[in-house]
């Protein structure tokens, strides 16, 4: 399905700690007109030497496993007296040994990280991030382009462009078919850039507890994953098949 754009997002205006009243740049909102901080940092300022490194490092300092207190036994007795299931199941999947619950553990922490900071830092999430980082590799891709490369889904990326035109991150040209062709400003350039140290910083912490070679091997073995990812879909459409003929 074709990756359309969304109509023109309201616009929100944001202050910048530089200029507390006067000044304000406007940005996108799904909510109407309002006004906070903006998180961006004076120029020239590299990430390490700001909150990028601090709160890259408590992200991952604070991702513990998580240990669950029982309930009181009191609370237990009642749940046993409504014929609630209150006992470990032989059958339940361990998260230590289940790979989508571990990738899964993995990529959420990630990108809730790296978009707290992205936010704090530049005032992008991690979706626009991702178009831009897309931009880098395929300059004049389109929307649709850009769903496939970046395996969002449209209404995501048709979003992100909005925010990226809005701040002037990116430009664009009529095509065909009511396509536009998209592109890096000058400026997206240099947000790249930036946002690009601070990804990268992130990856190293997460490669810090492996070896080059271990790095090697995981991505080689996440790359072989996802090659069945057809495979996968083929199975979704024939379970969904199969809820539709009992249900009819």
């Amino acid at each position: 399905m074709a990756c359309s754009f969304r109509a023109k997002p309201r616009r929100c205006r944001l202050r910048t700690p530089q200029t507390p009243i006067a000044g304000w740049r406007p940005a996108v909102s799904g909510a109407g007109w309002c006004s906070r901080s903006d998180p961006q940092r004076p120029h020239g300022l590299s990430p390490s030497s700001t909150a990028a490194g601090t709160i890259c490092k408590d992200l991952w300092r604070n991702m513990t496993r998580a240990t669950l207190t029982p309930p009181p036994r009191a609370t237990t007795e009642e749940a046993e007296r409504l014929g609630l299931s209150t006992t470990v199941l032989p059958n339940a999947i361990d998260r230590d040994e289940h790979t989508p619950a571990i990738v899964n553990l993995l990529a959420n922490t990630l990108t809730w990280g790296q978009s707290k900071v992205f936010r704090q830092l530049f005032g992008l999430g991690t979706n626009e991030w991702r178009v831009l980082s897309a931009l880098t590799k395929y300059p004049g891709a389109t929307a649709s382009q850009l769903c496939a490369v970046s395996a969002m889904n449209k209404s995501v990326v048709s979003k992100a462009v909005g925010v990226l035109l809005d701040r002037g991150l990116i430009g664009q040209l009529e095509g065909t078919r009511r396509s536009q062709y998209l592109y890096l400003t000058h400026d997206g350039v240099l947000m790249h850039d930036e946002m690009a140290t601070v990804a990268l910083e992130m990856q190293a912490i997460v490669h810090s507890t492996l070896t080059p070679e271990e790095i090697v091997q995981v991505n080689k073995l996440m790359l072989k994953m996802l090659s069945s990812t057809s495979r996968l879909h083929s199975y979704e459409q024939n379970r969904e098949a199969e809820s539709s003929r009992s249900s009819a």
